[in-house]
């Protein structure tokens, strides 16, 4: 990556996990160990999840991505920053609507963003 926008990370559970489940604290702890500032954020409820408290706290987590973003997701935490995206990326104009976002030019800096790291 050959932008100066600073790299950082969020890590996202899914259903009925928390931060401290599966690979989520080692891959966070890999990253922070290679500069990449990273957060794993506990979503409410995760036995009995509601879908917007989870994309309220994604949306605090992650905010608006940029080329230094890199988000990583697994199980329902995946379709929870999807819809976070969504709303914030591609949501333009009414609904229904063409967003103005959803062009190849997107798609290329979201795979170079996401490979990046």
């Amino acid at each position: 990556m050959t932008s100066t926008t600073p790299r950082r990370a969020a890590v996202i559970h899914g259903y009925g996990a928390t931060p401290a489940d599966h690979w989520f604290g080692w891959l966070a702890d890999r990253l922070v160990a290679v500069g990449v500032p990273t957060t794993v954020p506990a979503l409410p409820a995760p036995e009995s999840p509601e879908p917007l408290p989870w994309q309220q706290r994604v949306a605090a987590t992650v905010g608006v991505p940029d080329e230094g973003s890199v988000v990583v997701a697994h199980s329902l935490g995946c379709v929870t920053v999807l819809r976070h995206l969504a709303a914030t990326l591609c949501c333009h104009g009414s609904r229904g609507s063409r967003p103005p976002s959803a062009s190849p030019t997107r798609a290329r800096w979201w795979w170079r963003t996401a490979s990046a790291v």
